[in-house]
């Protein structure tokens, strides 16, 4: 897979909004997916993840503004609307606080964020925007194509507000928006990295106290490659809300003898063999998970500050080991990329990444070792289930912010680039360049 540069995902989306509204977008703002280096199914348990930003971004451009309320409540509003190119049908909804989720699915990850912001206009006003949005994070691949959306039209809508509730706060909004209208119980690692990532950097994150470390990932010889499965999932309706409640399980039984713990953060191996006989070995399976993988965790970041890559990628690879085995979140072709990418020297690690059943692989390697590794798995992969993989090489990249169209045109002009002169460029397999066009208030489907 060739990555787009940011100027071509951002060029699709202002061609977009040109063609659908007739006229040019003055707010562009951008949130990256992610991929998680390790630490999985931990953030929904207070625990710890250490992700990194891809250079994959969403970016929602548009315009918008506040309207004054008509004195008769009764009087209608002017409604915001969206349209996918992906999608069938137009989506029309008033941004105020009755927002509320509904059909099609993949529009109530940008209303969820709506509804969150609406708190935000001044008493007597109401928000109407237009946007249009282009992406390059690929759906269904467990790299958080959802969070860079929410994150993005968050970014977009505190433009047009002129509110800046903080990066921390944003990442919470954009967490409770899935919540209540994806109905998707999940932690709050993959808002959090695609709003305050930094380049160059791995970000250790506290679910608890949702304070977080960055850790240098910067060596010349070393490289990050993603490899997509293609086999998609959609964690709202899939195993992913029993795992959170197989959790809660476990820290009831644990609370009978142990009342002071309050979640698998606070619990040691030696504590949940102690209850063995009081859980179900379900239940039993997924805590130990859990407790093993915030242990994993911690000795990834200890190990990769002192920068011993060999003791990170043995991390990696035994948290996939614990997906598959005790957590049940893997799939054969998640399983069969990993062996197959352990069998290449220079790979020092490998697992799955994301919520499971289905999305992308990581894999920690040389880069002196990355282009035979991606010729072999390929190859590999095609053999086995007759399906081109797809890869990626990547080193962590910036979080969330904001374009300045204004002189972005100016600087396109001194080059010589005329208004749309912006190539349009197959992007291949999983640029899966998401286009949405919407009419305040767009969204993309979702899957984490």
């Amino acid at each position: 897979m060739v990555v787009p540069s940011e100027d071509i995902t951002l060029q699709h989306a202002i061609d977009l909004f040109r063609e659908a509204y007739g006229s040019d977008p003055d707010i562009a703002a951008y949130a990256p997916g992610r991929v998680n280096l390790i630490g999985e199914h931990t953030d929904y348990n207070d625990g710890f993840v250490f992700p990194l930003a891809l250079d994959l971004r969403t970016f929602v451009v548009g315009r918008g503004s506040l309207l004054i309320k008509p004195p008769n409540p009764k009087a209608a509003l002017t409604e915001s609307s969206a349209i996918s190119e992906s999608e069938q049908g137009i989506v029309s909804f008033v941004a105020d606080k009755d927002l509320a989720p509904g059909e099609p699915k993949w529009a109530n990850y940008v209303k969820g964020v709506v509804a969150e912001y609406v708190k935000d206009v001044p008493a007597g006003k109401y928000l109407v925007f237009e946007a249009a949005v282009a992406s390059s994070v690929p759906l269904g691949s467990g790299l958080s194509s959802s969070a860079s959306l929410e994150v993005a039209m968050a970014t977009f809508l505190e433009q047009i507000l002129g509110t800046t509730p903080g990066l921390i706060t944003k990442a919470l909004r954009c967490q409770s928006a899935e919540h209540k209208f994806a109905h998707v119980p999940c932690g709050i690692m993959d808002q959090f990295v695609s709003a305050l990532a930094k380049t160059g950097k791995v970000l250790l994150l506290d679910c608890r106290s949702h304070t977080e470390t960055l850790v240098p990932l910067a060596d010349p010889d070393l490289v990050i490659l993603v490899t997509n499965s293609k086999v998609k999932h959609n964690l709202g309706g899939s195993e992913y809300p029993h795992r959170v409640a197989q959790c809660k399980a476990a820290v009831e039984g644990l609370q009978k003898k142990y009342p002071e713990v309050k979640s698998l953060r606070d619990v040691t191996l030696e504590q949940l063999d102690s209850v063995k006989t009081s859980l179900s070995e379900l239940v039993y399976r997924r805590a130990r998970h859990v407790i093993s993988e915030n242990a994993r965790t911690q000795a990834a970041v200890a190990a990769l500050r002192r920068r011993d890559y060999a003791a990170v990628g043995q991390a990696m690879t035994e948290s996939h080991a614990s997906l598959r085995d005790d957590y049940e979140v893997s799939c054969s072709e998640l399983d069969f990329l990993v062996s197959e990418a352990l069998k290449v020297p220079g790979v020092l690690g490998s697992r799955m990444t994301g919520g499971g059943f289905g999305g992308c692989t990581v894999s920690l390697v040389t880069k002196q070792a990355v282009g035979i590794l991606e010729v072999k798995i390929k190859s590999a992969y095609r053999a086995r289930f007759g399906v081109e993989a797809e890869t990626f090489v990547t080193l962590p990249s910036a979080g969330c912010g904001v374009v300045n169209l204004k002189k972005k045109e100016e600087e396109k002009g001194r080059r010589g680039g005329g208004r749309g002169a912006g190539p349009i460029v197959s992007l291949g397999w999983g640029l899966v360049v998401l286009a949405a066009v919407v009419a305040v208030g767009i969204a993309v489907a979702r899957r984490r």
